[in-house]
């Protein structure tokens, strides 16, 4: 038997708009995942990584919670103090 994976827009109906939005939260959620592994590898707590980007504690646990999605220069500086890099791919 296949494993594939499940695909929720194949069993409920969505307009294309929600489709797409549903896509999009997705993906963020996916990079956010990355980020948290990383901290994670790294040892570091929230607190910690808070004083190293000088964002407040309770945003860096917002944007971990998928409460908040971190504006480009707030993410440029997390993802800069966990040591890694944004590539953008055409």
């Amino acid at each position: 038997m296949e494993n594939k994976e499940f695909d929720l827009f194949e069993n409920i109906n969505l307009t294309e708009e929600n489709k797409k939005y549903f896509d999009e939260q997705k993906e963020v959620s996916r990079y956010i995942i990355k980020l948290i592994k990383r901290r994670i590898e790294l040892k570091m707590s929230q607190r910690d990584l808070a004083e190293k980007t000088g964002i407040k504690q309770p945003m860096i646990a917002r944007i971990e919670s998928f409460d908040s999605v971190p504006r480009f220069d707030t993410l440029l500086k997390i993802v800069k103090a966990l040591g890694l890099n944004i590539d953008f791919v055409k």
